[in-house]
């Protein structure tokens, strides 16, 4: 929810076939709090200290690829674990 909540378009979030891409670029963000407010989970937080100084605005991108499980009761792929 953070990515769509996120006007300035520092979070962005692709969901591919195995993995999940997250990104967040700060020198994008304008630090109103729309995505921390709407994080259920609490995996962002904002911090009252300013961000470091940096003169490439793209010096403090993050990039995150995370696996992505498969659906309960998704069929095992051939070859992983099968009955010989």
């Amino acid at each position: 929810m953070c990515a769509f909540t996120c006007t300035s378009r520092s979070i962005t979030f692709k969901a591919l076939k195995t993995t999940y891409e997250w990104s967040y670029d700060p020198g994008r963000c304008t630090f109103c709090g729309r995505c921390v407010d709407v994080c259920k989970s609490h995996a962002i937080a904002q911090q009252a200290k300013r961000p470091p100084l940096y003169s490439d605005p793209a010096a403090l991108k993050l990039f995150y690829t995370l696996p992505r499980k498969p659906p309960p009761g998704a069929a095992p792929k051939p070859g992983n674990g099968g009955t010989p």
